[in-house]
Protein backbone atom coordinates (compact mmCIF):
# COMPACT_ATOMS: atom_id res chain seq x y z
CA UNK A 1 0.00 0.00 0.00
CA UNK A 2 1.22 3.71 -0.79
CA UNK A 3 2.35 5.35 2.48
CA UNK A 4 0.07 7.88 1.46
CA UNK A 5 -3.03 5.71 1.56
CA UNK A 6 -1.02 3.72 4.51
CA UNK A 7 -1.62 6.62 6.90
CA UNK A 8 -5.42 7.22 6.01
CA UNK A 9 -6.17 3.31 6.36
CA UNK A 10 -4.30 3.42 10.07
CA UNK A 11 -6.22 6.52 10.63
CA UNK A 12 -9.27 5.25 10.05
CA UNK A 13 -8.77 2.33 12.64
CA UNK A 14 -9.99 2.29 15.89
CA UNK A 15 -7.72 3.79 19.10
CA UNK A 16 -7.20 -0.17 20.20
CA UNK A 17 -6.27 -1.49 16.65
CA UNK A 18 -3.70 1.48 16.15
CA UNK A 19 -2.21 0.27 19.61
CA UNK A 20 -2.08 -3.69 18.31
CA UNK A 21 -0.17 -2.39 15.08
CA UNK A 22 2.52 -0.14 17.14
CA UNK A 23 3.20 -3.06 18.92
CA UNK A 24 3.71 -5.49 16.58
CA UNK A 25 6.73 -2.64 15.31
CA UNK A 26 8.17 -2.21 18.51
CA UNK A 27 8.27 -6.40 18.79
CA UNK A 28 11.56 -7.01 16.60
CA UNK A 29 12.82 -3.15 18.01
CA UNK A 30 12.23 -4.79 21.54
CA UNK A 31 13.82 -8.35 20.64
CA UNK A 32 17.37 -8.02 21.76
CA UNK A 33 16.46 -7.02 25.39
CA UNK A 34 15.39 -10.39 26.19
CA UNK A 35 18.40 -10.65 28.67
CA UNK A 36 16.38 -8.15 30.83
CA UNK A 37 14.35 -10.67 32.62
CA UNK A 38 16.95 -12.38 33.76
CA UNK A 39 16.83 -9.38 36.37
CA UNK A 40 13.00 -9.20 36.97
CA UNK A 41 10.17 -9.62 34.15
CA UNK A 42 9.22 -6.07 34.83
CA UNK A 43 12.47 -5.24 33.32
CA UNK A 44 11.85 -7.08 29.90
CA UNK A 45 10.01 -4.99 26.99
CA UNK A 46 9.15 -8.07 25.66
CA UNK A 47 6.76 -9.14 28.24
CA UNK A 48 4.98 -5.78 28.92
CA UNK A 49 4.55 -6.21 24.63
CA UNK A 50 3.42 -9.50 24.73
CA UNK A 51 0.92 -8.81 28.04
CA UNK A 52 -0.49 -5.44 26.16
CA UNK A 53 -1.21 -7.03 22.72
CA UNK A 54 -3.09 -10.11 24.71
CA UNK A 55 -5.09 -7.32 27.07
CA UNK A 56 -5.56 -5.20 23.44
CA UNK A 57 -6.93 -8.78 21.56
CA UNK A 58 -9.08 -9.27 24.51
CA UNK A 59 -10.83 -6.21 24.25
CA UNK A 60 -10.93 -6.31 20.55
CA UNK A 61 -12.78 -9.66 20.69
CA UNK A 62 -14.98 -8.23 22.89
CA UNK A 63 -15.45 -4.88 20.95
CA UNK A 64 -16.20 -6.95 17.97
CA UNK A 65 -18.32 -9.82 19.23
CA UNK A 66 -21.38 -8.20 17.76
CA UNK A 67 -19.95 -8.18 14.29
CA UNK A 68 -21.22 -10.09 11.21
CA UNK A 69 -17.71 -12.64 10.81
CA UNK A 70 -18.28 -16.58 9.19
CA UNK A 71 -17.46 -18.91 11.65
CA UNK A 72 -15.23 -21.81 11.84
CA UNK A 73 -17.07 -24.35 13.83
CA UNK A 74 -13.24 -26.49 13.02
CA UNK A 75 -11.62 -23.85 14.99
CA UNK A 76 -14.21 -23.18 17.93
CA UNK A 77 -13.70 -26.79 18.87
CA UNK A 78 -10.76 -26.55 18.95
CA UNK A 79 -10.10 -23.67 20.34
CA UNK A 80 -12.52 -25.15 23.18
CA UNK A 81 -10.15 -27.59 23.80
CA UNK A 82 -7.52 -24.94 24.36
CA UNK A 83 -9.00 -23.60 26.93
CA UNK A 84 -9.88 -26.50 28.67
CA UNK A 85 -6.35 -27.53 28.91
CA UNK A 86 -5.18 -24.40 29.70
CA UNK A 87 -7.23 -24.46 32.84
CA UNK A 88 -5.98 -28.01 33.94
CA UNK A 89 -2.72 -26.48 33.84
CA UNK A 90 -3.44 -24.84 36.79
CA UNK A 91 -2.87 -28.12 38.64
CA UNK A 92 0.55 -28.47 37.86
CA UNK A 93 1.89 -24.88 37.77
CA UNK A 94 2.96 -22.03 40.09
CA UNK A 95 0.26 -19.09 39.53
CA UNK A 96 2.98 -16.37 37.63
CA UNK A 97 4.53 -19.51 35.67
CA UNK A 98 1.12 -20.77 34.16
CA UNK A 99 -0.05 -16.70 33.62
CA UNK A 100 2.92 -16.67 31.35
CA UNK A 101 2.36 -19.97 29.48
CA UNK A 102 -1.05 -19.74 29.27
CA UNK A 103 -0.46 -16.29 27.43
CA UNK A 104 1.85 -18.05 25.09
CA UNK A 105 -0.59 -20.84 24.87
CA UNK A 106 -3.69 -18.99 23.76
CA UNK A 107 -2.35 -16.75 21.81
CA UNK A 108 -2.93 -18.49 18.46
CA UNK A 109 -6.75 -18.67 19.03
CA UNK A 110 -6.92 -15.37 20.52
CA UNK A 111 -5.26 -13.57 17.62
CA UNK A 112 -7.23 -15.38 15.16
CA UNK A 113 -10.61 -14.10 16.58
CA UNK A 114 -9.33 -10.69 16.96
CA UNK A 115 -7.77 -10.19 13.07
CA UNK A 116 -11.32 -11.97 11.89
CA UNK A 117 -13.05 -8.42 13.54
CA UNK A 118 -9.78 -6.16 12.10
CA UNK A 119 -9.56 -7.62 8.58
CA UNK A 120 -12.65 -7.27 7.20
CA UNK A 121 -11.59 -5.82 3.20
CA UNK A 122 -8.88 -6.57 1.21
CA UNK A 123 -7.35 -2.87 2.12
CA UNK A 124 -7.15 -4.08 5.75
CA UNK A 125 -5.46 -7.23 4.28
CA UNK A 126 -3.04 -4.70 2.30
CA UNK A 127 -1.74 -2.57 5.67
CA UNK A 128 -2.17 -5.27 7.75
CA UNK A 129 1.14 -6.90 5.22
CA UNK A 130 2.49 -3.36 5.27
CA UNK A 131 3.06 -3.31 8.91
CA UNK A 132 4.23 -6.67 9.00
CA UNK A 133 6.42 -6.32 5.67
CA UNK A 134 7.64 -3.02 8.27
CA UNK A 135 8.25 -5.18 11.48
CA UNK A 136 10.60 -7.38 9.06
CA UNK A 137 12.33 -4.47 8.07
CA UNK A 138 13.72 -4.13 11.75
CA UNK A 139 14.40 -7.02 12.00
CA UNK A 140 16.42 -6.77 8.97
CA UNK A 141 18.96 -4.08 10.64
CA UNK A 142 18.90 -6.09 13.57
CA UNK A 143 20.71 -9.10 11.35
CA UNK A 144 22.91 -6.49 9.39
CA UNK A 145 24.23 -5.21 13.06
CA UNK A 146 24.90 -9.08 14.28
CA UNK A 147 26.27 -9.78 10.69
CA UNK A 148 28.80 -6.78 11.09
CA UNK A 149 29.82 -7.30 14.93
CA UNK A 150 29.51 -11.26 15.38
CA UNK A 151 30.21 -12.79 11.26
CA UNK A 152 28.35 -14.92 9.12
CA UNK A 153 27.58 -18.00 11.90
CA UNK A 154 24.90 -16.41 14.22
CA UNK A 155 24.61 -19.68 15.91
CA UNK A 156 27.59 -18.62 18.55
CA UNK A 157 25.28 -15.66 19.31
CA UNK A 158 23.13 -12.96 17.79
CA UNK A 159 21.01 -9.92 19.33
CA UNK A 160 17.70 -11.96 19.18
CA UNK A 161 17.58 -15.12 21.29
CA UNK A 162 16.36 -17.25 18.97
CA UNK A 163 17.61 -17.11 15.56
CA UNK A 164 14.73 -18.74 14.54
CA UNK A 165 12.63 -15.36 14.92
CA UNK A 166 15.19 -14.25 12.03
CA UNK A 167 14.49 -17.09 9.37
CA UNK A 168 10.88 -16.33 10.23
CA UNK A 169 10.81 -12.62 9.76
CA UNK A 170 13.31 -13.30 6.19
CA UNK A 171 10.22 -15.73 5.12
CA UNK A 172 7.81 -13.43 6.32
CA UNK A 173 8.91 -10.22 4.51
CA UNK A 174 9.44 -12.52 1.25
CA UNK A 175 6.10 -13.50 1.05
CA UNK A 176 4.48 -10.15 1.61
CA UNK A 177 6.91 -8.67 -0.68
CA UNK A 178 6.37 -11.89 -3.81
CA UNK A 179 2.49 -10.73 -2.99
CA UNK A 180 3.06 -6.84 -3.28
CA UNK A 181 4.91 -6.98 -6.34
CA UNK A 182 1.77 -9.40 -8.14
CA UNK A 183 -1.04 -7.38 -6.48
CA UNK A 184 0.65 -4.20 -7.91
CA UNK A 185 0.77 -4.93 -11.72
CA UNK A 186 -3.35 -5.49 -11.25
CA UNK A 187 -3.64 -2.36 -8.55
CA UNK A 188 -1.80 -0.01 -9.53
CA UNK A 189 -2.87 3.59 -7.99
CA UNK A 190 -3.39 1.96 -4.60
CA UNK A 191 -0.27 -0.70 -3.64
CA UNK A 192 3.24 0.26 -3.32
CA UNK A 193 5.51 -1.32 -6.33
CA UNK A 194 8.66 -2.23 -5.46
CA UNK A 195 11.37 -1.22 -7.48
CA UNK A 196 14.18 -3.64 -9.12
CA UNK A 197 16.91 -2.47 -7.03
CA UNK A 198 14.82 -2.78 -3.74
CA UNK A 199 13.63 -6.24 -4.90
CA UNK A 200 17.68 -7.57 -5.34
CA UNK A 201 18.85 -5.75 -2.00
CA UNK A 202 16.14 -7.73 -0.02
CA UNK A 203 16.65 -10.66 -2.18
CA UNK A 204 20.39 -10.77 -0.82
CA UNK A 205 19.95 -9.22 2.53
CA UNK A 206 17.00 -12.64 3.35
CA UNK A 207 20.08 -15.12 1.53
CA UNK A 208 22.65 -13.48 3.74
CA UNK A 209 20.69 -13.73 6.44
CA UNK A 210 19.58 -17.49 6.30
CA UNK A 211 23.16 -18.64 5.50
CA UNK A 212 24.17 -16.62 8.82
CA UNK A 213 21.31 -18.68 10.54
CA UNK A 214 22.11 -21.69 9.23
CA UNK A 215 18.67 -23.05 9.96
CA UNK A 216 17.91 -25.57 7.18
CA UNK A 217 13.59 -25.38 7.97
CA UNK A 218 13.90 -21.40 7.40
CA UNK A 219 16.29 -22.22 3.79
CA UNK A 220 13.65 -25.07 3.17
CA UNK A 221 10.64 -22.67 3.62
CA UNK A 222 13.15 -19.80 1.43
CA UNK A 223 13.07 -22.12 -1.23
CA UNK A 224 9.74 -23.46 -1.19
CA UNK A 225 8.40 -19.72 -2.07
CA UNK A 226 10.43 -19.37 -4.30
CA UNK A 227 9.18 -22.13 -6.14
CA UNK A 228 5.82 -21.29 -5.74
CA UNK A 229 6.39 -17.49 -7.09
CA UNK A 230 7.45 -19.57 -10.38
CA UNK A 231 4.86 -21.58 -10.51
CA UNK A 232 3.00 -18.68 -10.72
CA UNK A 233 4.57 -16.71 -12.58
CA UNK A 234 4.79 -19.39 -15.33
CA UNK A 235 1.43 -19.34 -15.73
CA UNK A 236 1.24 -15.33 -16.13
CA UNK A 237 4.08 -14.00 -16.87
CA UNK A 238 6.45 -16.60 -19.05
CA UNK A 239 9.08 -14.06 -19.49
CA UNK A 240 9.98 -13.22 -16.15
CA UNK A 241 9.28 -16.95 -15.05
CA UNK A 242 12.68 -17.65 -17.05
CA UNK A 243 14.16 -14.40 -15.67
CA UNK A 244 13.54 -15.43 -11.47
CA UNK A 245 14.22 -19.12 -12.73
CA UNK A 246 17.72 -17.65 -14.20
CA UNK A 247 18.64 -15.74 -11.20
CA UNK A 248 17.73 -18.53 -8.49
CA UNK A 249 20.51 -21.17 -10.28
CA UNK A 250 23.13 -18.69 -11.00
CA UNK A 251 22.87 -17.26 -7.15
CA UNK A 252 22.38 -21.21 -6.21
CA UNK A 253 26.20 -21.88 -8.60
CA UNK A 254 27.73 -18.99 -6.92
CA UNK A 255 26.88 -19.59 -3.29
CA UNK A 256 26.56 -23.67 -3.77
CA UNK A 257 30.02 -25.05 -2.59
CA UNK A 258 30.32 -22.53 0.67
CA UNK A 259 26.95 -23.33 1.44
CA UNK A 260 27.16 -26.90 1.18
CA UNK A 261 30.16 -26.43 3.21
CA UNK A 262 28.90 -24.23 5.87
CA UNK A 263 25.37 -25.16 6.36
CA UNK A 264 24.49 -28.61 4.88
CA UNK A 265 27.56 -30.88 5.56
CA UNK A 266 27.85 -29.91 9.06
CA UNK A 267 24.01 -31.15 9.25
CA UNK A 268 23.69 -33.79 7.91
CA UNK A 269 26.96 -35.34 8.19
CA UNK A 270 25.07 -37.56 11.09
CA UNK A 271 22.32 -38.41 9.17
CA UNK A 272 24.41 -40.01 6.87
CA UNK A 273 25.92 -41.81 9.93
CA UNK A 274 22.07 -42.89 11.02
CA UNK A 275 21.78 -44.22 7.70
CA UNK A 276 24.65 -46.16 7.46
CA UNK A 277 23.87 -47.94 10.75
CA UNK A 278 26.83 -46.14 12.46
CA UNK A 279 24.53 -44.05 14.97
CA UNK A 280 21.55 -44.68 16.73
CA UNK A 281 18.05 -43.98 14.83
CA UNK A 282 16.89 -42.11 17.77
CA UNK A 283 19.41 -39.69 17.53
CA UNK A 284 17.92 -38.52 13.79
CA UNK A 285 16.75 -35.37 12.91
CA UNK A 286 19.71 -33.56 15.29
CA UNK A 287 18.27 -35.56 18.28
CA UNK A 288 14.66 -35.15 17.51
CA UNK A 289 13.49 -38.11 16.85
CA UNK A 290 14.70 -39.78 20.54
CA UNK A 291 12.60 -36.39 21.91
CA UNK A 292 9.51 -37.83 20.12
CA UNK A 293 9.90 -41.23 21.09
CA UNK A 294 10.40 -40.19 25.06
CA UNK A 295 7.47 -37.96 24.78
CA UNK A 296 4.85 -40.37 23.06
CA UNK A 297 6.15 -42.84 25.54
CA UNK A 298 4.89 -40.48 28.19
CA UNK A 299 1.69 -40.06 26.10
CA UNK A 300 0.84 -43.11 25.85
CA UNK A 301 1.40 -43.62 29.83
CA UNK A 302 -1.26 -40.60 30.14
CA UNK A 303 -5.35 -41.90 30.73
CA UNK A 304 -7.62 -42.36 27.61
CA UNK A 305 -9.45 -39.39 28.25
CA UNK A 306 -5.86 -37.76 28.13
CA UNK A 307 -4.93 -38.84 24.89
CA UNK A 308 -8.08 -38.42 23.28
CA UNK A 309 -8.88 -34.63 24.93
CA UNK A 310 -4.68 -33.29 25.93
CA UNK A 311 -2.46 -34.42 27.87
CA UNK A 312 -3.02 -31.27 30.79
CA UNK A 313 -6.10 -32.86 31.49
CA UNK A 314 -3.95 -36.02 33.42
CA UNK A 315 -3.08 -33.38 35.96
CA UNK A 316 0.63 -34.16 35.87
CA UNK A 317 3.51 -31.64 35.05
CA UNK A 318 2.69 -30.43 30.94
CA UNK A 319 5.55 -28.50 30.40
CA UNK A 320 7.50 -30.78 28.24
CA UNK A 321 4.74 -31.91 26.14
CA UNK A 322 2.99 -28.54 25.22
CA UNK A 323 5.77 -25.93 24.93
CA UNK A 324 9.03 -26.00 22.45
CA UNK A 325 10.40 -29.38 23.65
CA UNK A 326 8.83 -31.35 20.64
CA UNK A 327 10.13 -29.37 18.25
CA UNK A 328 7.27 -30.44 15.79
CA UNK A 329 3.94 -28.36 16.05
CA UNK A 330 1.89 -31.22 14.63
CA UNK A 331 3.17 -33.49 17.81
CA UNK A 332 2.60 -30.56 20.26
CA UNK A 333 -0.73 -29.92 19.04
CA UNK A 334 -1.74 -33.50 19.75
CA UNK A 335 0.02 -33.46 22.88
CA UNK A 336 -1.72 -29.99 23.81
CA UNK A 337 -4.87 -31.38 22.86
CA UNK A 338 -5.25 -34.74 21.87
CA UNK A 339 -6.29 -36.86 19.44
CA UNK A 340 -10.16 -34.99 18.99
CA UNK A 341 -7.68 -31.73 18.95
CA UNK A 342 -5.47 -32.35 16.67
CA UNK A 343 -8.17 -33.53 14.08
CA UNK A 344 -10.03 -30.40 14.56
CA UNK A 345 -7.13 -28.31 13.93
CA UNK A 346 -6.34 -30.16 10.79
CA UNK A 347 -9.59 -29.82 9.71
CA UNK A 348 -9.35 -26.18 9.64
CA UNK A 349 -6.39 -26.42 7.86
CA UNK A 350 -8.25 -28.41 5.04
CA UNK A 351 -10.86 -25.95 5.37
CA UNK A 352 -8.74 -23.29 4.52
CA UNK A 353 -7.29 -24.93 1.71
CA UNK A 354 -10.58 -25.57 0.29
CA UNK A 355 -11.20 -21.74 0.03
CA UNK A 356 -8.23 -20.83 -1.93
CA UNK A 357 -9.88 -21.82 -5.28
CA UNK A 358 -12.57 -18.35 -4.97
CA UNK A 359 -9.64 -16.32 -4.51
CA UNK A 360 -7.71 -14.27 -6.67
CA UNK A 361 -4.10 -15.41 -8.44
CA UNK A 362 -1.93 -12.97 -6.42
CA UNK A 363 -4.18 -13.92 -3.08
CA UNK A 364 -3.86 -17.18 -4.07
CA UNK A 365 0.09 -16.78 -3.86
CA UNK A 366 -0.68 -15.40 -0.77
CA UNK A 367 -2.40 -18.18 0.77
CA UNK A 368 -0.50 -21.22 -0.65
CA UNK A 369 3.12 -19.46 -0.05
CA UNK A 370 1.75 -19.28 3.91
CA UNK A 371 0.55 -22.14 4.17
CA UNK A 372 2.96 -24.06 2.76
CA UNK A 373 5.56 -21.89 5.53
CA UNK A 374 3.54 -23.21 8.31
CA UNK A 375 3.56 -26.44 7.49
CA UNK A 376 7.56 -26.82 6.94
CA UNK A 377 8.01 -24.86 9.87
CA UNK A 378 6.06 -27.31 11.76
CA UNK A 379 7.50 -30.28 10.59
CA UNK A 380 10.55 -29.37 12.90
CA UNK A 381 10.39 -26.15 14.87
CA UNK A 382 6.98 -24.94 16.77
CA UNK A 383 6.13 -21.67 15.11
CA UNK A 384 2.87 -20.92 17.05
CA UNK A 385 5.14 -20.60 19.99
CA UNK A 386 6.25 -17.55 18.37
CA UNK A 387 4.16 -14.19 18.39
CA UNK A 388 5.04 -12.22 15.00
CA UNK A 389 4.34 -16.26 12.96
CA UNK A 390 1.07 -15.97 14.37
CA UNK A 391 0.41 -12.43 13.31
CA UNK A 392 1.32 -13.55 9.83
CA UNK A 393 -0.48 -16.66 9.23
CA UNK A 394 -3.67 -16.24 11.29
CA UNK A 395 -4.14 -12.58 9.44
CA UNK A 396 -4.08 -14.64 6.43
CA UNK A 397 -6.38 -17.52 8.00
CA UNK A 398 -8.83 -14.65 9.31
CA UNK A 399 -8.86 -12.95 5.43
Amino acid sequence: MKINLWFKWFSSKQWYEKFFLILILLRPIAEPFFFLKKSSPLLSPLYWIGILTFLICIYGVGAKSNSKSNSNIFFNTWSLFVIINIVFLLASLDFFEFVIFAMKLVYPVLIFYFLKGFINSKYDLYGFMMVLLISSTIAGLWLIYDIITIGLNLRLGSSFADIVNYGIYANIALIIFVYFVLKSQIIKQVLWKPKIITSILLFSLILLGLFAIKHLASIGVFVAVVACYAFFLSRKNIGMFFIVIGMFFATFILVADKFMEDVVNERIEKEVQIAQGNRDQSQALHGRVSRWEWLFEDFGKAPLHSQLFGFPTSLKNSNHMIGVTPHNDFFRILFFTGIFGLIFYLSFLVSILSKIRFLATSEKFLVYAAVICFFLYSVSTVPTFYPGFNNFIFAIFAF
